[in-house]
């Protein structure tokens, strides 16, 4: 017995071509996304990185010079210990001044506002003085 070939519907066979492909770029969009996101992280990571080092980078440079002035400079202990520790010469005197906050004026308490009862009444005795 011969077998015989089963007619296929074209129709099918296209539908079942279209489910592929679809399928076939979700997997690929799917595949190349991850290290697309990864790249993308990383690229983060290294902007914030070299933030970080460009800011350690000028605060090192800062207290370098702070250094060399420290060594070099005599007076600016002085200036150093008037600010930081409130130290005076001996023949200085010191004042300390204590903020205190300002006195709040009190406020008057308001008038309510009347009710509209209390508004028609006044509108009504205005009337009667008119007439």
């Amino acid at each position: 017995m011969a077998k015989q070939k089963r007619k296929v519907d074209p129709l099918f066979t296209r539908r079942r071509r279209a489910v592929l492909i679809v399928f076939s770029l979700f997997f690929i969009a799917a595949w190349l996304a991850a290290p697309l996101t990864t790249r993308i992280k990383q690229h983060q990571e290294l902007a914030a990185l070299t933030e970080q080092h460009e800011s350690a980078r000028r605060e090192n440079q800062r207290l370098r010079r702070e250094i060399v002035r420290l060594k070099d400079d005599p007076d600016y202990w002085e200036i150093l210990a008037r600010r930081d520790l409130q130290y005076v010469k001996g023949d200085e005197e010191a004042y300390v001044v204590v903020e205190q906050p300002l006195p709040v004026a009190p406020t008057p308490a308001a008038e309510p506002e009347p009710t509209i009862w209390e508004t028609v009444l006044v509108r009504v005795k205005d009337l009667s003085v008119m007439f």
